[in-house]
């Protein structure tokens, strides 16, 4: 994986790569696009699997946005404002999804880039909890100690990331700052543990959470100190990634690639 210097500066990174394409024969992950047209219910279809996490981002100027199988339909969460869009993603199907006509999904003319994942018991699950506001509430029961964290509150509130390679309570949002805000407090052995911010646990909400570790080709986390260098490759990975996500330690946005525009630049999850 190559990534260059115009993004990223001198910062230590957080890199995740959800799924290599050695996973597709398994139904785990896949990345494909298609052209928007502005229907208001269209089937992506044709597709290896019913998925349980999709990210699309467009060629427009809107943001990405995201969808798991625990939100009620139809929904999609902006990857950076937080708020939701109804006419995003309208629901699933044994072989894709069904997008509405917002322009953040089915803009006409848009060329529109999606990566889906299935859960596997093993590495991947997603889930729902609804906020209480106590500090050090445990979220278990999700069968592995997750090496990254991915939660979003079903109001306004930015998505947020932890992972195995932060410091311990620190958590990014994908558009902003990282630190110790008392949203994830631990990542642990069957789930995590929450703090009291409205990001991860304020009372009266519902939050979503997608949850993942390093396993074989499927994923894999870890952290590189930017130096600046146009073209550097991140080595050592044991696959070529479907799909990666890479957020620094400041105030920049996250940015992404999936194998469906590796012939172009890293795209902003912003726009």
């Amino acid at each position: 994986m190559r990534i260059p210097n115009q993004f990223f500066g001198y910062f230590i990174l957080s890199l995740i790569i959800l799924g290599s394409g050695d996973l597709y024969a398994q139904g785990f992950i896949f990345s494909g696009k298609y052209t928007g047209d502005g229907t208001s219910s269209r089937n992506i279809g044709g597709l290896p699997f019913q998925p349980d996490v999709i990210i699309i981002k467009g060629s427009n100027s809107k943001e990405a946005v995201i969808f798991t199988s625990s939100m009620s339909m139809p929904n999609a969460k902006k990857m950076s404002n937080g708020g939701y869009i109804t006419n995003g993603i309208l629901g699933t199907m044994g072989t894709g999804f069904t997008i509405g006509n917002g322009a953040e999904v089915n803009s006409t003319g848009a060329t529109y880039f999606y990566t889906m994942w299935q859960n596997q018991s093993v590495s991947f699950t997603t889930g729902s909890y609804n906020g209480n506001g106590t500090n050090n509430r445990a979220i278990t029961g999700l069968g592995f100690k997750p090496d990254f964290l991915f939660i979003m509150s079903d109001g306004g509130e930015k998505v947020v990331l932890a992972t195995k390679d932060m410091t311990v309570g620190d958590v990014c949002e994908i558009q902003g700052n990282c630190g110790n805000n008392n949203s994830v407090n631990s990542l642990d052995v069957n789930g995590f543990t929450l703090g009291t911010h409205n990001r991860a646990n304020g009372s009266g909400k519902t939050y979503y959470y997608i949850a993942g570790k390093t396993y074989l080709c499927g994923i894999a986390v870890g952290k590189y100190t930017g130096d600046g260098v146009d073209n550097r490759n991140i080595s050592g990975l044991s696959c070529t990634p479907e799909f990666v996500i890479v957020k620094s330690n400041s105030g920049d946005n996250a940015f992404f690639r999936s194998s469906a525009v590796a012939s172009l630049p890293l795209s902003k999850i912003t726009g």
